[in-house]
């Protein structure tokens, strides 16, 4: 099965849901969608997601698209980003929260690596967990970022791209992409470090 052919496949359902998530004749498939979140009603979200991609689309995949799609359904009130903008990593858009909670909070800009932000904890420890764990994870963040008076653009294709590759956390190639999440995460602090 082609790799690219499933990704292409997927990234295509969850630009719809993005489309049609706030659309009232929708509601009906975002709360099956929602649904897809966890082990325990995921089943309500299989008609939805899995004629989406190729027939031999392996269990991983389609699980993977499932959690995405939940997240994008849940979150109705995170933007995703427009397609004329540049894809935009978690990392990035993780360091965008912990800023936006500064500027409500009327604290000032500043990054300090001995007291990180709640959104930093949550970072820290994400290239260490398993799928479902980073999932739940990720979730918790869009909580957060939800409560912001100015809630940053979400890319929910990149996320998918990454969890996509998550892997077992074991190889060199999942290490790296897991480890990228806490690179683009500090090093979107850089400016400000004096």
């Amino acid at each position: 099965m082609s790799e690219k052919l499933v990704l292409s496949s997927g990234k295509c359902f969850l630009h719809e849901v993005l489309c049609r998530r706030e659309e009232k004749e929708y509601r009906q498939n975002r709360a099956n969608l929602r649904r897809g979140a966890d082990t325990t009603t995921e089943v309500y979200a299989f008609p939805y997601v899995y004629p989406q991609l190729p027939q031999e689309a392996t269990t991983q995949e389609r699980l993977v698209l499932m959690r995405v799609a939940a997240l994008a359904a849940e979150f109705g009130n995170i933007p995703a980003v427009g397609s004329d903008t540049p894809a935009k990593s978690l990392g990035r858009w993780a360091y965008e929260v912990s800023r936006q909670r500064m500027l409500d909070r009327q604290q000032q800009v500043a990054f300090n690596p001995k007291k990180l932000d709640v959104v930093g904890e949550r970072l820290a420890y994400l290239h260490t967990q398993d799928f479902e764990e980073a999932v739940r994870a990720v979730s918790r963040l869009m909580s957060i970022a939800s409560s912001l008076s100015n809630v940053p653009a979400f890319d929910y294709i990149a996320l998918y791209s990454l969890f996509s590759y998550w892997g077992n956390g074991i190889s060199e190639k999942s290490q790296r992409v897991r480890m990228r999440v806490l690179q683009d995460y500090y090093g979107s602090f850089g400016s400000l470090i004096e």
